[in-house]
């Protein structure tokens, strides 16, 4: 159906990314028949909800790691937190966070655009919605999150830096989507890519992805297999999060 779909669009590069590892036999044996070439990909982080409140989640964190988290959310109370399905007139203001957190960060994924929030949002009106955390009538940080019956899958955590951090706003967010996750009875929050260090310390697992793709020119096929090994980047496993 995909690569019906793209000749359609007239696509000539299909790539199946974040495939989890191990592949199943079958469909590995599937894809290398189909002439497809495996290139490395980025660890999902994630996390089981095998507690029953945040108190049993903390609980089997290390001493440390609980001691700080303790700190670090008292700075919550001045926080406002509220969960919109729609832009309305934060757009311009969600954008601006967006674009300031692109610029910040060493990984330079594509460049969305409003349209992108905006439609996923309209498309997914019982899956999709952000997280909104406002000091004072302010919102500091928006998190774009999308669930299904089973997880709940952290999609963007976009921040004003010098205004947001004091409030620790990334470690606000970890436990409210963990909260989230426990009153609707679901089973894993996927916090996503990179910066992985800091998830781990949180309670993560990390399941190795793969990405494949196949070329319709063969020639141009031929010369992306051969540079595939140096198309996968550092996974970032060291960084820590944007507090």
């Amino acid at each position: 159906m995909a690569s019906s779909m793209a000749r359609f669009e007239g696509c000539s590069l299909l790539a199946l990314k974040d495939m989890p590892m191990p592949l199943e036999p079958p469909l590995a044996d599937l894809l290398v028949r189909r002439g497809y070439v495996e290139t490395g990909g980025m660890p999902t982080a994630w996390r089981a909800i095998d507690f029953v409140d945040i108190e049993g989640y903390l609980a089997g964190l290390s001493a440390g790691t609980r001691k700080d988290m303790r700190r670090k959310l008292k700075a919550g109370a001045a926080v406002t937190v509220e969960r919109i399905t729609t832009f309305g007139d934060l757009e311009e203001r969600f954008m601006e966070l967006y674009r300031q957190t692109r610029a910040r960060s060493e990984w330079q994924f594509e460049d969305l655009t409003a349209e992108y929030f905006i439609g996923i949002l309209e498309r997914m009106p019982e899956r999709a919605f952000c997280t909104v955390y406002s000091v004072d009538g302010e919102a500091l940080a928006f998190n774009f999150l999308i669930r299904d019956d089973r997880q709940l899958i952290d999609k963007f955590f976009c921040m004003a830096a010098d205004r947001g951090r004091p409030y620790n706003l990334y470690y606000l967010s970890w436990f409210e989507n963990l909260r989230y996750c426990l009153d609707n009875g679901l089973q894993r929050y996927q916090s996503g890519q990179a910066y992985y260090a800091n998830k781990v310390r949180l309670g993560s697992q990390l399941t190795e992805n793969t990405m494949l793709f196949r070329h319709a020119n063969p020639i141009i096929h031929a010369v992306l297999k051969r540079i595939a090994p140096y198309l996968a980047g550092d996974d970032g496993a060291t960084a820590g999060a944007e507090e």
